[in-house]
């Protein structure tokens, strides 16, 4: 029989052997469920749905404070219907979007996935089925009729997008030959809009988002169709049922109402500025002004008048939420700097002469380039961010080998990473952060109205 200090000797053994054991199923059990996956449930005790998309038009984009986008409009109304907060993460391509929703690190991806036989063995799909098909954009000069007519053509796209998958299978098929240029900053909008103001040769799009921005984006074709019929939807994982029930009872009876929300195109207004009315004879109201005092700077006066509308619509009294007043949107500080006090600012002829005097200030800036067609889409740039961004993103332009005098689809293109921490912290830029995608915009805006402007007779 056993003494009183061996029993215990046993009973402290038993205990330490039931820890380490019980230690050892816990750690196999947390191994093996990985991370946490929230479903519904966990979403509502936290109150919060994050949310895995790309930046287009038709999903979700910036404008100034504000965000918009069709998908976003739809996403925060569900979000609403839950009551929870949104949080947004903004990837980079597809594959990217899919890897966030796998490791758990959002719940639902709110962008037109496709519903590939890849895509559906590793994710759920809501019932918000779109179907759409891919087409060649190409200018109105261009005369592609068929996939082969890409050979030997350089097609740009950014690299792990729908497209550039597309690309590569359609060159092996052909053999080879087409020259797929992979672009980082550019999303499939603004590569339309490079083809159509001829900046770049071709690009591809889904038809429905070439079709929404033939209405803003005018001189490009999407007549060529260069793959078959596709579903797309939102997406979330298989461990999420009850999240993915919740959209679709969510949204089945609102179908109708957020198709026509979709095809009143508002959020590509947001994202383009309302499209540009050809008047006839006159452009604005201020026309004999903007002929005065555009000679003093070297431009076509229908250039200056393209500035004035995009800055203020035409409208003279308007103030923008920074504190921009009058016709060129000048802040007051630099009306005072060229003689136009507070009691004068709104006289739209002494808001243009002063206007005038800052272009010609940032015309000096950029005197060292010599192209003057160039300088003057650094000069647009500079009226509508400052000139110190612009002059980080040249200096990281001719720090990463691209010319820092050309503007489209070089120097545009730092600018736009200038809100990525590798480059904002680079020691070439001496001005921080910056998001440069309204700027971008601004410069193409402003011309493709200029070339409206310049067919008047």
């Amino acid at each position: 029989m056993l003494k009183t200090h061996e029993r215990n000797i046993v009973f402290l053994f038993c205990i330490t052997l039931l820890i380490v054991f019980s230690a050892c199923q816990s750690k196999e059990t947390e191994e093996s469920s990985g991370p946490v996956l929230n479903d519904l449930p966990q979403i509502l005790e936290q109150k919060e749905l994050c949310v895995i998309t790309l930046e287009s038009s038709l999903s979700y984009f910036t404008d100034g404070d504000n965000i918009m986008g069709y998908e976003y409009t739809l996403c925060s109304d569900y979000a609403e219907s839950l009551g929870v907060d949104l949080r947004w993460i903004v990837a980079s391509n597809l594959d990217q979007m899919r890897q966030l929703l796998l490791e758990g690190k959002g719940d639902v991806i709110v962008y037109r996935m496709p519903m590939s036989k890849e895509n559906k063995s590793l994710m759920a799909f809501a019932n918000n089925v779109q179907k759409t098909y891919p087409v060649l954009i190409q200018s109105l000069q261009d005369t592609i009729t068929d996939a082969t007519g890409l050979i030997g053509r350089q097609v740009y796209t950014r690299k792990h997008s729908r497209y550039w998958h597309l690309l590569n299978n359609l060159n092996e098929e052909l053999g080879g030959g087409i020259d797929i240029v992979e672009v980082d900053s550019l999303n499939i909008d603004r590569l339309i809009r490079c083809v159509a103001d001829g900046v770049l040769p071709l690009t591809v799009a889904d038809y429905e988002v070439a079709l929404l921005n033939s209405s803003f984006v005018p001189h490009f074709s999407s007549s060529v169709a260069l793959g078959l019929e596709q579903e797309y939807a939102w997406a979330v994982r298989k461990t999420s049922p009850e999240l993915l029930a919740s959209i679709n009872d969510w949204y089945e009876p609102r179908r109708r109402y957020y198709e026509k929300l979709k095809n009143r195109k508002q959020h590509l207004k947001n994202y383009f500025g309302e499209s540009v009315s050809q008047r006839v004879g006159q452009i604005s109201p201020f026309d004999s002004l903007f002929q005065i005092y555009a000679p003093q700077i070297g431009w076509d006066w229908r250039l200056l008048a393209s500035l004035a509308y995009h800055e203020s619509r035409f409208n003279p009294q308007v103030v923008s939420y920074a504190g921009a007043v009058g016709l060129m949107q000048l802040m007051p500080r630099t009306a005072e700097r060229f003689g136009v006090d507070s009691t004068m600012i709104f006289n739209p002829e002494y808001n243009i002469a002063a206007s005038v005097q800052y272009i010609k200030r940032l015309d000096g800036y950029f005197r060292k380039i010599k192209d003057e067609q160039e300088r003057k889409k650094f000069i647009l740039a500079s009226y509508n961010s400052g000139p110190a961004h612009i002059f980080d993103a040249r200096a990281l332009a001719e720090k990463y080998g691209q010319n820092p005098d050309i503007w489209f689809n070089s120097v545009e293109n730092y600018l736009l990473l200038k809100n990525q921490e590798e480059y904002y912290n680079d020691s070439v830029c001496q001005h921080g952060y910056f998001r440069g995608n309204h700027t971008v915009d601004y410069v193409r805006d402003v011309l493709n109205t200029y070339r409206i402007y310049s067919g008047i007779k």
